[in-house]
């Protein structure tokens, strides 16, 4: 459930969150749905998932755009997201963005096999400074078809913004397989549009066929 106690907090008017088809946050206003083991807490700011295991059908899992430099994703227990991707299992714009723990998030995604072009890819992906802190993150992606694959990036901006990626705390596995005459982009973390640090965490990428990035960062 949405929680809207208090009268301290107001957001962005342009500020808009979604889990899957669940649009949580319009234009700034509480639209009081919520999926199933997920919360929204206004005074802190906090998104959680509890339990949580988000299907997607061609569309975004966590979509997140003009939400202030405070909002965070929190993990409690062990959580997933599965399916095809629209864009991202979890795009975050116009804001920082922290991802934390002390639980679980699964991503085994494919991107959508939609006519288009370029198709989808995307994990994580922000246009201002993303955190992931005291979390478990286990990504998973393969696909027969041309789409790319990101599985963290700064990438996703249309903004020449100052940010970063920062991982503290945590254990980061990314795992992707393109098919094997693929030309497309497969990238673990790209951190080329900012700073990367990794801090005390466990970070392993095992990218397979198209043209492999592990780590990028200028």
């Amino acid at each position: 459930a949405a929680d809207n106690s208090g009268t301290g907090r107001t957001l962005d008017p342009y500020a808009s969150l979604r889990v899957g088809d669940t649009v949580i946050i319009s234009d700034g206003e509480l639209t009081g749905d919520m999926p199933e083991n997920v919360s929204y807490d206004l005074q802190t700011n906090v998104l959680t998932l509890d339990g949580c295991d988000l299907e997607i059908n061609d569309e975004n899992g966590i979509f997140a755009s003009f939400m202030g430099d405070d909002f965070t994703i929190q993990l409690i227990g062990s959580n997933s997201i599965s399916g095809t991707l629209d864009y991202g299992a979890i795009i975050a714009r116009y804001g920082d963005t922290t991802l934390k723990g002390p639980g679980s998030l699964t991503m085994e995604i494919a991107p959508s096999q939609r006519e288009r072009d370029p198709k989808n890819g995307i994990m994580i992906g922000a246009d201002d400074t993303f955190t992931i802190a005291g979390a478990d993150l286990n990504i998973t992606s393969s696909t027969t078809g041309s789409g790319y694959f990101y599985g963290i990036t700064r990438e996703a901006s249309y903004r020449e913004v100052d940010g970063e990626i920062i991982i503290k705390d945590s254990a980061l596995n990314i795992t992707s397989t393109l098919p094997a005459k693929s030309e497309a982009a497969n990238s673990g973390i790209d951190a080329q549009q900012g700073d990367l640090q990794i801090i005390n965490s466990d970070v392993d990428i095992a990218l397979t066929n198209g043209n492999i990035f592990g780590i990028v960062f200028l």
